[in-house]
């Protein structure tokens, strides 16, 4: 359950993500990674994980709500940084967008896709 002003704890972040995946935007830019990933050469380009986690205040991760690590490649929501059902579908769709663009540009170079 959200609370007015308060961090999301790492369950209810994956509970919330669980269902903004449902979602038909979401899920739509989902499948097209999923797609890439099968459609790879054997062994080009790692699949793309999401991780939920409370993250640190350095680096990357310093003030960001959700984030792209690698390797191995991963989208990363901060559940100590969003506070609703809202927040993690917002972030979860730029963060989609990004890794489906970034997937796409790894295959073409990694994998010599033309």
């Amino acid at each position: 359950m959200d609370r007015a002003g308060e961090a999301l704890s790492v369950a209810e972040c994956e509970e919330h993500l669980a269902k903004a995946l449902k979602d038909e935007r979401l899920s739509a830019l989902w499948a097209g990674i999923r797609a890439q990933d099968s459609s790879a050469p054997v062994g080009c380009g790692p699949s793309i994980k999401v991780n939920v986690r409370n993250c640190g205040t350095l680096g990357p991760e310093g003030t960001a709500r959700a984030f792209l690590e690698a390797p191995p490649v991963a989208m990363v929501l901060c559940a100590n940084r969003l506070h609703s059902f809202f927040e993690v579908i917002d972030v979860s769709n730029n963060s989609i967008i990004v890794c489906l663009s970034g997937h796409c540009t790894a295959f073409i170079v990694l994998c010599g896709i033309v």
